[in-house]
């Protein structure tokens, strides 16, 4: 199975719900009730033809397929290459450095994140958050998925991140560094997707403090 990411514009931006949890250290961050894409319809922004979602060239699939397309894919016309989009699930994140991070699907569009075992966080005195238009982001497959299988796949990549002085702004990034644009799926979540529309980055804004600190 391969996949991309599809952006979609939204007319209204959804807020976001932070809970971290004291005993672990697990930050959740959920989207609140989405509001619609301006046309009503994933994939508006589509995807670099004949490319897949990934993070790097050691990313796989949780069935141990891998995510990239293949050769006789890659020859396919765009026209050919439309996907419906995945049903609920999760997609897993693993850092090479053991951190993991989550992104849950909710009929195919990323409707939170958690970071369940963080990476090393790089403090910086500044941070400044990016700005970027308001866009629904939905991971689309290369094959149907039945509506009631939830979908679990877990990524691989090199997983950086920073944060700013006083802990509320937190970016991390996946795979090597390259060059991206940005879609806001919510209020105070920033996605990063370099030219093949694939996933290289992620900011959380305005985290609320750790409960230990308070």
């Amino acid at each position: 199975m391969s996949l991309t990411l599809q952006l979609a514009p939204l007319a209204d931006v959804p807020g976001v719900r932070y809970v971290w949890d004291a005993d672990t250290d697990i930050l959740s961050a959920a989207v609140d009730a989405a509001a619609r894409p301006d046309d009503g319809h994933p994939g508006v922004r589509e995807p670099h033809a004949g490319r897949g979602y990934g993070l790097d060239g050691s990313a796989t699939a949780a069935a141990g397929s891998p995510l990239g397309l293949s050769d006789e894919a890659d020859r396919r016309p765009a026209s050919t290459q439309a996907a419906p989009s995945v049903a609920n699930g999760a997609i897993e994140v693993e850092g090479k450095d053991g951190s993991w991070l989550s992104l849950e699907l909710v009929r195919g569009r990323i409707a939170g994140v958690q970071v369940a075992v963080w990476p090393t966080v790089r403090r910086r005195p500044a941070l400044t958050p990016p700005t970027a238009p308001a866009c629904a982001a939905y991971a689309v497959s290369d094959r149907a998925t039945r509506a009631d299988r939830p979908v679990a796949l877990e990524l691989s990549a090199r997983v950086a991140a920073e944060t700013d002085g006083s802990e509320r702004v937190f970016h991390f990034v996946f795979g090597p560094p390259r060059a991206t644009e940005r879609a806001r799926i919510a209020r105070d979540i920033v996605l990063e997707v370099d030219e093949r529309r694939r996933l290289a980055g992620l900011w959380l804004l305005n985290v609320p403090p750790f409960p230990h600190d308070t």
